[in-house]
């Protein structure tokens, strides 16, 4: 399973996505999913990047596996403050753009382009798991 140890820093995002697409790519993943794939993992790797270490430097691991339907399985563990995405409020979409409350769009473009996302604290750790299916 290849693995990347990061810096928590909005620095290494350019890094991490590159990571990601090379291994999306070598399953051979179309460009717009991988564009897809690409976008949420920038929104959940900068979530961590600005919220996860307030008061310390931290690190990322990520990791890419396949689950032997061909899906691509991304997981990002730090050591941050726990934070569950998935019990964030969805944002209200309904609502006049100036009426909306700051925040949620990501996670909520997350939830919609991935398969299936999942969260667990685990020994002290977040753990985000996000799969692509090839669409």
């Amino acid at each position: 399973m290849p693995t990347k140890i990061v810096p928590a820093k909005a620095e290494s995002l350019d890094e991490v996505i590159e990571f990601i697409s090379a291994q999306a790519e070598a399953l051979e993943f179309a460009p717009k999913r991988v564009f897809e794939i690409q976008l949420a993992v920038e929104e959940a790797f900068v979530n961590i990047a600005n919220y996860a270490y307030p008061d310390k430097d931290g690190s990322v691991e990520v990791s890419c596996e396949t689950d032997g339907r061909g899906a691509l399985v991304i997981t990002l563990i730090d050591s941050g403050l726990a934070f569950d995405l998935l019990s964030a409020s969805a944002p209200t979409l309904e609502d006049d753009v100036s009426q909306r409350e700051v925040g949620g769009l990501g996670i909520f473009l997350i939830k919609k382009v991935m398969d299936d996302v999942s969260y667990k604290r685990l020994d002290g750790k977040n753990v985000l798991t996000l799969t692509a299916g090839q669409r």
